[in-house]
Parts: structure tokens; sequence; C-alpha cells
């Protein structure tokens, strides 16, 4: 009976032990991966708001080429914050955020998606590579786009590769 007593007790404490320590791995993992979903949520968010804008092309553009500037925008924002770790000046980011914020509140026009396309060189550690192979339009709001909507004609698309840790591209 006393040994079926301490078997209990004992099978009490390692079924305790493994609850905290399992608690205690989700917490740490949801702790370390909360600046990853934030960007995460925030970079959709700026998606989510630049298709709103999609149904009203700016003066000088096309609503095929809207589509397509906007698209690459779009596409722009995961890849150049694709983690917390892309970004090399955390308070001009957000100072980014904010300032994106009040612009996409008013109307997005040529001159927003060329500053944004300008932001993305001076933010990310791969922004200005990116921006290079992507942007859809030049300084200044000239429309950048082959006749597919394609901003990167003649251009390798290709990261270097010593451009990203680990890379195993040739």
């Amino acid at each position: 009976m006393l040994v079926a007593l301490d078997t209990m007790r004992i099978l009490k404490l390692v079924a305790l032990a493994t609850a905290i320590f399992a608690a205690f791995g989700v917490a740490s993992v949801w702790i370390f991966t909360a600046p990853y979903r934030a960007l995460n949520d925030w970079n959709r968010g700026v998606i989510t708001r630049l298709e709103a804008a999609k149904p009203h092309p700016p003066p000088g553009a096309t609503m095929e080429q809207w589509d397509a500037i906007l698209g690459w925008t779009q596409t722009a924002f995961p890849n150049v914050f694709y983690t917390p770790d892309y970004i090399v000046d955390e308070t001009r980011f957000r100072l980014f955020q904010t300032e994106l914020t009040q612009r996409l509140d008013t109307s997005v026009d040529l001159q927003t998606v060329d500053w944004i396309w300008n932001e993305f060189r001076v933010l990310s550690k791969h922004g200005n590579y990116y921006a290079n192979g992507f942007r859809p339009i030049e300084p200044y709001g000239e429309i950048h786009l082959d006749e597919s909507g394609n901003p990167h004609n003649n251009v390798s698309v290709r990261f270097p590769s010593n451009a990203i840790p680990n890379s195993d591209e040739p």
C-alpha cells in the first residue's frame, strides 16, 4: 500500500513537472515570436489597405498599370520586411509606419508609392537590392513597367549568394 502511494505521488510530480515545462516552452515560443507575428500582421494590414486603393488609379496611370504598381508594392512589403532582423533602423521604421498610415488614410497616388520604395531602400537590409530589381516606378513617379506589367525587365532578380546568410544559391 505504501509503495502504491509513493508511485502515485511520483507520477503526480512527473505530470506536474511536465505540465510546467510544457507551459514554459509554449510561453517562450510565444514571447520569442511576438515581434515576427506583429511585423507579419502589420505587413498584411498594409497589403489590405493597398488592395483597397487598386480601383482608384491616379492621373497618369491606367487601371492595368495601377494594378501592377500596387501589386508589386504589395509583394515587396513581406519581402523587404521579412523579419524584424531585416529592419536596420527601428526608430525610423516606427516613423515610417506612422507616416504610411497617414498617407494611406488620405489618398494613395504615384508619389505615395514612390515614397514607399524610397523608404524600402533605407529601412531594410535588402531594400536597396529589392528596389533595384522590382521597383515599378522610377523616382518622381515615372511608371517603369514593360508591356506585361513587369518592372524588372533585363534585371537579374536573384539575390547575390553572399547577401543572405546560409544561402544555398550558386
